[in-house]
């Protein structure tokens, strides 16, 4: 954006001078047919030089800036590699890369929304009606280079800057294959270094901001299967973050809540992360005619609840059991011929203290739920407009609808922790709200109490119904099965990016038979 505004600056100085202008097709030029006394030599960036092809190189610049920035990642993440051999600087040159290219390149062109971050004013010249192609956007020069009063255009034609933007958004998105593995570089970089805490903070900022992608079929048609890869990789890459530094996750926990309030919220936008299902998990489920489903019979959620669910399943840890516990398991088994009172009250505490120690791998898991709730809950309890609450009580319901979804799947075992500490907490408040007089300072808002209550309800009628057909139709073992019964019949494309058969390199697994395309795993 910058550039493109520097750019039409430039231009609208060169027209006013009786030079030439082009447009962004010319700079996007791989070879400049334009030569003269304002043009910059080959491969110099020459401040705000206007010639064709600067945009070409530019983008070669780029290009390279990330080819560099993942051969540095893959090499600091090799195992034996000194974590001293490259600079501080130079990681936080390519963590700052990495933020840059997405917020100001890939959002903006999956979005077609480059144009927006450009300040328009009425034109300073009008060129001939013959010649408007050739011009560079003069609707939208800066009211700086204005000298001479000429005829003004009362409104900018942001129609033709967004169509013209397309030659930049093109040569962006193609970058967006090798953007993702430099994610996934980073992602083992920072599960195997330690990272000072402003970095950690820019790269987590910047993978969440990956969330707001509204994708635009203007730009492309697989606009929709580009932002969902750079969505997943971004989500991996903040998650790592969230399991490699506990000190941080409260931090970024309350980062989600402004970020809610940016995400798209347009039906077909809403829901872009595949909910990936082990074979046989349909049929475990009983899950059928989902409404979250497309075409192609892949079933969707919201992509930051998702990052919710895998941040909080990535807090799990190994249960905690020390030697003394051990002894006295040893002591327990061998004392159980002693007197009945006796062996009952051991056996009780033995179970107490056995039953906390297997949940004590949960502890962080139910901490983040904890918080995650109340600050949720807290923020759509507030009174009138304050805050955005009537804002965050639709994206509770979202949350909720796509909770209710992927709670029996396997995949997902956070959504049932979730679930269970919203209703604990809707329950507690309403019981509060009941026993409150009417000319309580603190009653709760009339709207927040129908929310909780409407909330409440949904959740405990899906579990009800859940236990109602698990009733009628009981799931039963076989009693024997060969090798080979449940290993897949045909091979079926399972590619986490939602797209179909396409004429490209493509991936099988030995295991499982399933296909995925070489770019989506970054081969």
């Amino acid at each position: 954006r910058d550039v493109i505004s520097k750019y039409m600056e430039a231009s609208s100085h060169l027209i006013e001078n009786g030079g030439p202008a082009i447009s962004i097709h010319q700079w996007m030029m791989q070879v400049a047919r334009y030569s003269g006394p304002n043009s910059a030599p080959l491969g110099s960036l020459g401040g705000a030089k206007v010639e064709p092809g600067a945009g070409y190189r530019r983008l070669q610049i780029l290009c390279s800036g990330l080819q560099s920035a993942y051969i540095l990642f893959s090499i600091m993440a090799s195992p034996g590699i000194d974590r001293r051999a490259v600079e501080d600087d130079t990681i936080e040159a390519c963590v700052n890369l990495i933020k840059n290219h997405i917020q100001k390149h890939i959002i903006p062109s999956l979005s077609n929304t480059g144009h927006l971050g450009v300040a328009s004013s009425t034109s300073s010249s009008k060129p001939p009606q013959d010649q408007d192609d050739e011009y560079l956007h003069p609707e939208m020069m800066s009211p700086m280079s204005k000298k001479t009063p000429m005829p003004r255009r009362s409104t900018p034609n942001r129609n033709d800057v967004a169509k013209s933007l397309k030659a930049v958004y093109g040569p962006i998105l193609s970058t967006i294959g090798l953007f993702g593995t430099i994610l996934e570089s980073a992602e083992t970089f920072i599960i195997t270094n330690e990272m000072d805490d402003r970095l950690l903070f820019t790269v987590c900022a910047a993978s969440l901001s990956s969330l707001t992608i509204d994708s635009s079929t203007a730009v492309r048609a697989d606009t929709a299967s580009l932002a969902s890869l750079v969505q997943v990789s971004a989500m991996n890459l903040a998650v790592a973050i969230f399991r490699r530094y506990p000190r941080h996750r409260s931090i970024i926990t309350e980062d989600l809540f402004p970020l809610m309030l940016k995400l798209p919220t347009s039906k077909r936008s809403l829901r872009t992360y595949l909910v990936r299902k082990s074979h046989g998990s349909t049929e475990m489920t009983n899950i059928k005619h989902s409404p979250y489903a497309n075409t192609s019979g892949h079933e969707y959620i919201q992509p930051i609840t998702a990052l919710l669910l895998l941040s909080i399943q990535t807090c799990v840890t190994m249960p905690f059991q020390s030697d003394e516990d051990i002894t006295e398991e040893g002591n327990a088994d061998g004392g159980a011929e002693g007197s009945g009172s006796d062996s009952n009250q051991f056996d009780g505490e033995e179970n107490k203290n056995s039953k906390a120690n297997d949940t004590s791998g949960l502890d962080a898991c139910a901490a983040v739920c904890n918080q995650f709730t109340s600050q949720m809950l807290q923020r759509c309890s507030r009174k009138g407009e304050e805050g955005g609450a009537s804002e965050f009580r639709p994206i509770l319901h979202n949350l909720i609808d796509d909770l209710l979804f992927v709670r029996q799947l396997p995949e997902y075992p956070s959504a049932e922790m979730i679930l269970f500490y919203l209703s604990q907490r809707l329950g507690h408040d309403l019981l509060r709200a009941s026993s409150m007089s009417k000319s309580s300072a603190q009653q709760m808002e009339a709207t927040y109490l129908a929310t909780a209550m409407d909330a409440l309800g949904k959740i405990t009628s899906a579990v009800a119904s859940g236990l109602l057909l698990n009733r009628e139709s009981r799931f039963q073992l076989p009693e024997s099965m060969s090798p080979g019964q449940f290993d897949p019949k045909e091979e079926v494309n399972r590619c986490f990016c939602g797209r179909g058969n396409l004429d490209t390199f493509m991936l099988d697994c030995d295991r499982c038979h399933s296909w995925y395309h070489g770019s989506c795993v970054g081969i």
